[in-house]
């Protein structure tokens, strides 16, 4: 008898439908190849363990079928009585549950359609240099996948920009610096990135890497337990033909970007992981926080705790400590104007000028235009002054 034990997560999709997801990539490609839609299944309640065996009780649905890495997924509400559907329900997440799976696949097979995952060796010759001005700086994980004989390692990023990339399905090769940052050059030798996306339409984009790429003290984490570590990567926007104002998550970020990068005024997406504000100028490293928060119209002369005014006022004494701390040169913060008429905003103001900068707009028409010709003007004559 072939059995094999592989690992799933057991969760309430909805008041009325408990799923199983099976964690098996090459149990679903084994699957789609072999063209089987359909499985008995049971539900051991003495070991709280899931039997699977060929038949036709219940239908199997794939997820992310287009892609390098798709899991089953079953219904199973009917086979589980009733008391652990309500628990499930009740809190809301997935329970971990071990799944046996007998006479469907064997040992080689599973390693089999498991090597349909491949990486590209990274070549060494090729320089992890790039110009300052150029450089995209994000956050990423490495994720570690135990087979039979080895590790699989897997780099996912969770940002716009690198979906873009996917979809231009562009040649990549992964590198790795002296201080651990991982270095995308493009390469017609490479691999293209795979794009998922959830149901709120938010990217993950992912590519299995070569062990070489991991570090030993790295390796020793994954073998003692570790599941994954976070890092960063880099790569040129010049490089890969990339328009940065396109990808900043707000729409008033976007057209402020937009009409910055209009003013040859250099920019760069904020650093997951570091207290950056909305935009950040390169060449100065000036930050720009941008906020639409509009004034309620009672308490005009008050600094409500739990209304608006405490969260402008929370940026303008951010914007005042990052420059007292020499954390960032100027800092420039652009709000509605209606917080003009606010006797206590303009004394805050007043008390923080001239590098903390506040530029009210009422975000309509050009306003971006007109704000990106002010910050430009402010950077001009703050550079005159450190002359």
């Amino acid at each position: 008898m072939k059995t094999i034990t592989i690992n799933g997560g057991l969760r309430a999709k909805n008041d009325r439908n408990i799923v199983l997801t099976l964690y098996s990539t090459p149990l679903a490609r084994f699957l789609i190849d072999k063209e089987i839609k359909q499985f008995n299944i049971e539900y051991d309640h003495l070991t709280k363990k899931f039997i699977i065996e060929k038949g036709n009780q219940r239908k199997i649905s794939i997820e992310r079928k287009n892609e390098n890495h798709p899991l089953c997924i079953l219904h199973v509400s009917r086979i589980l009585g009733r008391n652990l559907p309500k628990e499930l329900k009740k809190d809301r997440k997935t329970r971990k549950v071990e799944v046996i799976l007998k006479n469907i696949l064997s040992d080689k097979d599973m390693i089999k359609y498991n090597n349909l995952i491949s990486y590209t060796e990274p070549d060494y010759k090729i320089s992890t240099i790039i110009p300052e001005p150029e450089v995209v700086n994000l956050a990423c994980h490495i994720s570690c996948f135990r087979n039979k004989n080895s590790f699989c390692y897997r780099l996912t990023i969770r940002h716009k920009i690198l979906e873009e990339i996917a979809i231009k399905k562009e040649k990549i090769m992964i590198l790795r610096d002296k201080e651990g940052n991982f270095i995308l050059k493009k390469n017609g030798f490479g691999r293209t990135f795979n794009l998922h996306k959830s149901k709120k339409g938010h990217p993950v984009i992912y590519m299995q890497i070569s062990p070489s790429l991991i570090k030993e003290e790295e390796n020793e984490l994954f073998k003692n337990g570790r599941r994954s570590f976070s890092s960063r990567i880099i790569f040129s926007e010049k490089e890969f033909n990339l328009d940065i104002s396109k990808h900043f998550s707000v729409r008033e970020e976007r057209e402020l970007a937009y009409a910055l990068v209009k003013q040859n005024i250099n920019i760069r997406i904020p650093q997951m992981g570091k207290r950056e504000a909305d935009i950040v100028i390169k060449d100065s490293n000036a930050q720009i926080e941008i906020t639409n928060l509009k004034p309620s119209k009672i308490n005009r002369n008050k600094n409500n705790a739990h209304g608006e005014g405490a969260h402008i006022n929370a940026r303008l004494c951010e914007g005042f400590l990052r420059v007292t701390k020499n954390i960032v040169p100027y800092y420039f913060l652009i709000i509605n104007k209606g917080w003009s008429e606010y006797r206590w905003v303009k004394e805050t103001c007043n008390l923080i000028q001239p590098n903390v900068v506040t530029i009210y707009t009422d975000f309509s028409g050009d306003w971006a235009g007109l704000v990106a010709k002010e910050i430009l003007h402010k950077i001009k004559l703050f550079g005159k002054n450190d002359n």
